[in-house]
């Protein structure tokens, strides 16, 4: 399921995997008002959209919704128009 929303970026990480040391995860941290929502994202999205956001910067986020896990992936990130 996609879903959209407005928030503010934070920061972006990247993590070695402690049972497989080989694997890479990457994630982002973005808020909207006072709440924070650090998801998953792709190496893709880390090594070419992310690097051009600054840090507060509003954004427009396209988020993909799995209810099995109840876990969120970002799959689109965008400067906000102003």
């Amino acid at each position: 399921m996609l879903v959209k929303g407005k928030c503010v970026f934070l920061n972006s990480d990247k993590k070695q995997g402690i049972k497989d040391p080989t694997k890479t995860y990457y994630s982002v941290l973005l808020m909207q008002g006072t709440e924070t929502l650090n998801c998953s994202v792709s190496e893709e999205i880390y090594n070419k959209e992310l690097p051009q956001m600054n840090q507060f910067e509003s954004v427009e986020c396209g988020f993909d919704f799995n209810p099995t896990f109840k876990s969120m992936r970002l799959v689109d990130i965008r400067k906000a128009s102003k």
